[in-house]
């Protein structure tokens, strides 16, 4: 699957089950982290844009190596996005999960989520991150 369609799948709750919304993430980060994914964050609106620019904010921060083209225009996406929201009720990132009343995930939090996708919880997601360190080492 395209990887800004897999963005925009886990923005706007489409997917079936945990799994399969685990699954999303973790092939989104491979993309982003290993085969240049290019993502923008131009036609999410509301809370499918919190959702969506917590994701790439997500893959920034636990990137092995992002190289500096790529990450200018990602960061460009983010704050583009940061002044496009307001006011937005909080939601969990994953919309089977229930909110928490004190959220731990300071990503989550920036992009006015009350819940984030909890990378430890994500099957292969931080196994994937790990082997991208080895091989960037």
């Amino acid at each position: 699957m395209q990887y800004q369609r897999l963005l925009e799948h886990l923005a706007t709750d489409q997917y079936s089950s945990p799994e399969e919304a685990y699954a999303m993430l973790v092939d989104l980060a491979d993309g982003f982290w290993h085969n240049g994914a290019s993502l923008t964050l131009n036609s999410f609106e509301g809370v499918a844009l919190q959702k969506a620019a917590y994701a790439l904010d997500l893959l920034v921060g636990f990137a092995p190596s992002v190289d500096v083209l790529t990450y200018r225009f990602t960061q460009a996406q983010l704050e583009t996005a940061q002044n496009r929201l307001s006011n937005l009720a909080a939601k969990p990132f994953f919309s089977f999960e229930e909110p928490t009343r004190h959220c731990r995930d300071e990503v989550a939090v920036k992009w006015g989520l009350n819940r984030g996708a909890s990378p430890r919880k994500v099957s292969g997601f931080l196994d994937l991150q790990r082997r991208s360190h080895a091989t960037a080492a």
